[in-house]
């Protein structure tokens, strides 16, 4: 990772907003933690090209009867991670 590294988070999400360098990436990853059940986490597809690596997963949220969908665009310089963009969906209610 750059120590510059820049991750920007969808608005809608408790911790959304723009964070550049390690420090600020800890802070907010700790919500992050408390947001999603990692034990449900299902990658779905990676895909890349260039510096440029696209993934698509999908995991519960803690407490919540909901499932998110997530794409990450991660840029690399060379082999440094430089760059993260989270979009996220909620999946459709079935009943």
């Amino acid at each position: 990772m750059d120590p510059r590294l820049t991750v920007y988070e969808p608005a809608a999400l408790p911790f959304g907003g723009t964070y550049t360098g390690i420090a600020q990436f800890t802070r907010f990853y700790d919500k992050v933690r408390e947001f999603y059940d990692f034990t449900t986490w299902q990658l779905l597809e990676v895909v890349s090209e260039g510096d440029i690596v696209f993934s698509t997963s999908r995991v519960r949220t803690a407490g919540r009867n909901a499932t998110m969908h997530i794409a990450e665009r991660f840029r690399f310089r060379g082999t440094t991670l430089i760059e993260v963009r989270v979009f996220t969906c909620d999946e459709e209610a079935r009943e």
